[in-house]
């Protein structure tokens, strides 16, 4: 998991991303070549969704937790070391919750299903096929093609439904 081994030492923060250097090597790197940064970038077009500004909050809402830990997520937990991919992956699994809540068929749609959803999407809406492979650390567009380009099922909204009575 890419975001457990995010750093924290002097993300360069500016009001449009931030950029954290990764602890390990990561499973979508080639051998001896190393991803070595992430970048998270604003939302400018509404900010309740934006996950920079999230972020933010976040890292001031740990300051005084964080002493000298390095990682980024850091446990609640007196001692507040830095969490373990298992954990993040637990806290992930929470999200099923929040699909549910959305109305969302979980037997049918997973937490991970939102990187197909998301790329599918980008592709919909033309977005150049580089720029998708390139975010989602892809190296092939047979990979997105075989697993992540799936169809967008456009769902009837209420004021459709209604006119086409």
């Amino acid at each position: 998991m890419t975001i457990a081994s995010a750093l924290t030492t002097a993300p360069p923060l500016s009001p449009l991303s931030c950029t954290f250097d990764l602890l390990e090597h990561i499973k979508t790197s080639k051998p001896n070549k190393r991803t070595n940064s992430i970048d998270i970038h604003g939302y400018q077009a509404d900010t309740a969704p934006c996950p920079l500004l999230t972020l933010k909050e976040y890292l001031k809402r740990t300051v005084p937790l964080r002493g000298t830990e390095r990682k980024l997520f850091v446990s609640f937990i007196q001692l507040h070391k830095g969490v373990s991919r298992d954990t993040i992956s637990i806290s992930i699994s929470f999200s099923k919750l929040g699909l549910e809540s959305a109305g969302i068929d979980t037997s049918q749609f997973t937490v991970h299903s939102t990187r197909a959803a998301t790329s599918s999407k980008a592709k919909e809406r033309e977005l150049p096929l580089d720029v998708i492979l390139a975010t989602a650390g892809w190296r092939s567009a047979a990979t997105f093609q075989k697993f992540y380009h799936k169809p967008i099922i456009q769902q009837p909204t209420l004021v459709d439904t209604v006119l086409l009575m």
